[in-house]
């Protein structure tokens, strides 16, 4: 497991990449962005990689095995937590994430757009 908040979804599941020697593939449409976070991406012109990298507290990110996924879905979602499978990890060191059907490198680093958005500077 592994939290969002420093460096949000992109600096999390590339640490948990890093630290098991793994790759991964993800979909952005399977991501529960928040309807304040989109809110902010319109008015701040955030860009899809600025959005993933936005500091998420309270976000775990956990592997669990392909076969536990529902199981560990549905044990969340009865004490009230909103769980989602969004990707998978692979033996391939390949980071992909999926934006509209396409298929792309997952970005490494994005800063974080709050430092910006605080302080008013254009992003």
């Amino acid at each position: 497991m592994h939290d969002a908040t420093e460096g949000g979804f992109i600096a999390a599941l590339n640490e948990m990449a890093d630290a098991s020697n793994v790759g991964f593939s993800v979909d952005f449409v399977k991501l529960p962005i928040p309807p304040q976070l989109k809110k902010m991406a319109e008015n701040f012109n955030l860009t899809r990689e600025q959005i993933l990298a936005t500091s998420s507290t309270g976000t775990l990110l956990a592997a669990v095995s392909p076969s536990y996924a529902e199981r560990a879905i549905d044990a969340l979602s009865k004490i009230g937590l909103n769980a989602k499978a969004v990707g998978v990890f692979s033996k391939s060191k390949e980071r992909l994430i999926k934006f509209d059907g396409e298929e792309m490198q997952f970005p490494q680093k994005v800063d974080d757009p709050y430092a910006k958005i605080m302080t008013k500077e254009k992003i």
